[in-house]
């Protein structure tokens, strides 16, 4: 049986996204929709794991959006995640 298919979805809580493409400040543990993801960063080249499926993930910073991908099976999957600053509206 195989399981069921998420979409990647990363909370940013006090995050911002927008910006310098700089990945080291998406490095780190994040929690997603399929669980922890763990990524380390190189310049604007991102690599890592979704840590409960053991999958492995590749991805980069452009134009300030983390846009990821990962194999499950036969299928790929690419998400582009971006967002607004976070903080008070002025």
């Amino acid at each position: 049986m195989s399981r069921p298919t998420m979409i990647l979805a990363i909370s940013f809580l006090a995050s911002t996204v927008l910006g310098a493409d700089d990945a080291s400040r998406f490095a780190g543990e994040w929690q997603t929709s399929r669980g922890p993801l763990t990524l380390e960063a190189k310049g604007i080249e991102l690599t890592g794991r979704l840590v409960f499926w053991r999958l492995p993930v590749k991805g980069q910073v452009k134009d300030g959006k983390l846009v990821l991908g990962y194999d499950e099976g036969q299928l790929h999957f690419d998400s582009i995640i971006g967002g607004r600053p976070q903080g008070p509206v002025v």
